[in-house]
């Protein structure tokens, strides 16, 4: 043996042949040897009979090549290694449904030993009785069933659980067994869940978004149509939320955000919804109302949440909103014109005081429409070009020479026509488009200034109207300024006209964007001055070069005193501030006279001329006495 086989396993082999000698039974023994074939594995029998040779006992030895069964044999341990460390539940059944095996997953979910499952019908799979004959129906006619079904543990608990039976046939065997494959998607559910929740509620305050919420509706109006009732819908908006953003910072204007939504939430009834619907705009759907007149004690109650002061951080605000109410089916039975309706008369509220409500209306909603309408033609007009400038001319009201102008925005509808700059204007503003528009009037501006000096006038600057949006954007200085780059202008050729409102609101804004022009060299001023609301303490913090007395007080100055008074007041004011003052819409020469007299600066109106188109200004600048801009002058 020694003498044909390695020492280790010829030591092997030779003790099997003395313990089947000694013993005198059969001993057996697996072995694998090197063959011309490659290596392969032996069972070798080694049998002790009654032989002697040479006085030496003997033994018969049979070697079988089992190499195919050993691949089978580690072929079914590795898949029964698999299948018993995978995450995956498995269970085997015999043709009768009663479980021979399973894995140690499929134990761990049920929480049952091997045990208490085996030879038993797999009752923690599904244990509802109707829903069981349908799964097995299935797999009978089927050979298969999937989906997702409650799973239960020996606790009792419940989970969420993906199945999949399959119908295993050994057609040598003629036998059948079922095996179940189950994965716990509770990790899954959740996840989907929050997904879920994530893309239809609002991240800050937890409320259903705009996704939700228009889901939400639709399905209240079914109900209401359904069961003949009403559905209120309540348009919600923070009153002067954005001076708490801009002056207090981001975080306490989200802050107040959770705030409101927590205190409607605790006022909402069970059957409503409360969304937001974005920045400051809240909405919530009643539903179940008799009349419409009972939306008003809604109404009123959120009004009440909003009675108590808002405690945010060191500060205390007063805080108040408006509310547009509109009501299904009496109003429109569109969802989307439902919304519009309830925006339109919550901007119609915000024109009373705070803490205020109102219904739409038939005007309200053809307002509505009407002001949908012309922020999309603006859009338009804003893409292809319907805008132009024209210059009204402003004087020096001594000398009678031209100083400036000031630069007015036409609009030319290739539909409408000509559409005034106080239809649009408005709208522009409610809508946000005054800022794209804002940014093309200075832009044009500049254009035109820089066409006039290629063209040899003088210097003269351009006065732009600038509104309360622009004013707080904290962008707007770094675009003026890239302007006025682009075109190789100073500041000095541009003077921005600005209204009290736009500085009383966001005060601390607009002072920092007012800081930054004066230091860019534009001229500042005042525009309609006395028709808002007049502070002196404005006029001396803010860096202002000239106030402009409306012509609503320069209109009746013959003949009304009190204009007469104001007029007073404002030049004496100026003078005291050191600022220029100009008057505009001044129409006759008892205007310009007793304006004069009185120590105004400049003036501006048809006496002198109207508003006129950029060749015009060039007519005038070449006219030695700056004369009346001619007849054919543009609106």
């Amino acid at each position: 043996m020694h003498d044909v086989m390695p020492k280790e396993k010829a030591d092997t082999f030779y003790a099997a042949v003395q313990e089947a000698l000694h013993s005198q039974r059969l001993i057996t023994i697996e072995y694998e040897l090197e063959v011309l074939a490659g290596k392969r594995y032996f069972e070798g029998r080694i049998t002790p009979v009654n032989f002697s040779v040479n006085n030496k006992r003997t033994v018969v030895f049979l070697a079988m090549d089992i190499t195919e069964k050993k691949q089978v044999m580690r072929h079914d341990r590795l898949i029964s290694n698999v299948i018993e460390a995978a995450r995956e539940g498995v269970a085997i059944m015999d043709d009768q449904r009663k479980i021979i095996t399973t894995n140690r997953a499929y134990r761990q979910m049920t929480g049952c030993s091997e045990a208490e499952l085996l030879n038993k019908a797999p009752i923690y799979i599904c244990t509802d009785e109707k829903e069981s004959d349908t799964l097995w129906g299935t797999v009978t006619e089927q050979g298969r069933w999937m989906g997702e079904i409650v799973g239960y543990r020996i606790d009792g608990t419940q989970y969420p659980l993906w199945l999949t039976l399959e119908t295993i046939s050994d057609p040598v065997e003629k036998s059948v067994h079922y095996a179940a494959l189950l994965t716990d998607v509770s990790e899954i559910k959740r996840s989907r869940e929050q997904l879920e929740h994530i893309a239809t509620h609002d991240v800050l305050t937890g409320l259903p978004n705009r996704v939700l919420f228009t889901d939400r509706l639709k399905q209240a109006m079914v109900r209401a149509h359904r069961n003949k009732t009403l559905v209120a819908l309540f348009f919600l908006d923070l009153d002067r939320f954005k001076v708490v953003n801009d002056n207090l910072g981001h975080q306490m204007g989200d802050e107040l955000l959770l705030q409101v939504s927590q205190r409607l939430t605790c006022v909402q009834r069970q059957e409503d919804t409360l969304a937001r619907f974005g920045g400051d705009e809240f909405l919530v759907i009643s539903e179940g109302l008799k009349r419409p007149e009972d939306a008003t004690l809604i109404a009123r109650n959120i009004i009440a949440v909003f009675q108590a002061p808002f405690v945010l951080a060191e500060y205390t605000l007063d805080i108040s909103t408006s509310i547009g109410i509109s009501i299904f089916p009496d109003d429109t039975e569109n969802a989307e014109m439902l919304l519009k309706n309830a925006d339109a008369a919550m901007y119609q509220a915000k024109n009373q005081e705070g803490n205020s409500y109102q219904y739409c209306t038939q005007d309200l909603t053809a307002n509505a429409f009407k002001f949908f309408s012309m922020e999309i033609s603006l859009k338009q007009a804003l893409k292809s070009s319907q805008f132009h400038l024209v210059y009204q001319p402003q004087f020096d009201i001594s000398s009678g020479r031209m100083i400036g102008v000031e630069a007015l925005i036409r609009w030319q509808h290739p539909e409408q026509g000509y559409i005034g700059p106080d239809v649009f204007i408005p709208v522009a503003e409610s809508s946000g488009l005054i800022k794209p528009l804002g940014d093309w009037i200075i832009s044009a501006a500049c254009q035109q200034i820089k066409y006039w000096d290629e063209q040899g006038l003088p210097a003269f600057p351009i006065a732009i109207n600038v509104s309360r949006r622009q004013l707080v954007d904290h962008r707007f200085c770094e675009n003026l300024r890239d302007t006025l780059h682009f075109y190789a202008l100073p500041g000095s050729r541009i003077e921005i006209e600005i209204t009290e409102s736009a500085i009383i609101d966001n005060e601390e804004i607009a002072y920092q964007n007012l800081r930054k022009l004066h230091e860019m060299g534009i001229y500042l001023s005042i525009d309609d001055f006395g028709t808002g609301h007049s502070s002196l303490i404005n006029l001396k913090r803010f860096p202002l070069d000239k106030l402009k007395i409306d012509r609503d007080f320069v209109r009746d100055l013959m003949i009304d005193q009190n204009d007469v008074a104001i007029i007073k007041a404002t030049i004496a004011l100026a003078r005291s501030f050191n600022l220029k003052v100009i008057a505009e819409g001044v129409e006759t020469q008892e205007q310009r006279d007793y304006l004069r007299d009185q120590g105004c600066d400049q003036v501006q109106g048809y006496l002198y001329s109207k508003p006129v188109m950029p060749d015009v200004i060039e007519q005038l600048w070449n006219t030695p006495q700056h004369g009346t801009a001619p007849s054919s002058c543009s609106h």
